[in-house]
């Protein structure tokens, strides 16, 4: 849920519509509504695709069980 509202909240910031998003990203404005809506469900690199075109910059931290920190982007 947190996700689907981050994704959904940076498109808002760019005032962006989806289907000006869709264009940019040449996918269907479904599409762009699908990967919203089931952000969690969306392959990595399509979420990355969407927040770069959206000129933002997707971070993903792992916290190992031992403190220790791996980030992946």
């Amino acid at each position: 849920m947190v996700l689907q509202h981050a994704i959904s909240r940076l498109r808002y910031e760019q005032n962006l519509t989806q289907e000006e998003v869709a264009r940019k990203l040449q996918l269907s404005q479904s599409v762009v509504g699908k990967i919203e809506r089931n952000a969690m469900d969306v392959k990595l690199t399509d979420l990355v695709r969407y927040v770069n075109t959206l000129g933002g910059k997707l971070s993903l931290q792992v916290d190992l069980p031992s403190g220790k920190k791996i980030f992946k982007f």
